[in-house]
């Protein structure tokens, strides 16, 4: 799973490090947007094999983001405190990773999501 690149969708700068570091760790390329616009913006800017977006960014959900990996078919989960069914369409069968995560959880979710 080395090198692969993912977008992290997240504006809690601790949340943001602590999941950037987890994936460097791990041997992939993560990049971290903190907005909605960021995140569109770097989709439309560099290959991305997977996603892990939060619901509430800036202020604003990430349904944008989620509408766009699914039509760039990049599989992603959501990091939500909420039932997925609570997201909205956008969501629909996405895989939600609740908070508080953890390590194990966040592993076993990218196995599954690039398998």
């Amino acid at each position: 799973m080395t090198d692969r690149k993912m977008l992290i969708v997240e504006d809690e700068a601790i949340v943001a490090l602590d999941l950037e570091l987890h994936f460097e760790l791990a041997g992939f390329v993560p990049t971290v947007a903190t907005s909605v616009q960021q995140a569109l913006a770097t989709l439309a800017s560099m290959p991305v094999d997977f996603a892990l977006l939060d619901y509430h960014v800036g202020g604003e959900d990430t349904a944008p983001v989620a509408v766009a990996l699914k039509e760039l078919r990049i599989p992603f989960a959501v990091c939500s405190g909420s039932q997925i069914a609570d997201l909205g369409e956008a969501f629909a069968g996405v895989e939600n990773i609740g908070k508080p995560f953890s390590s194990e959880a966040l592993d076993e979710t990218v196995k599954r999501l690039l398998s």
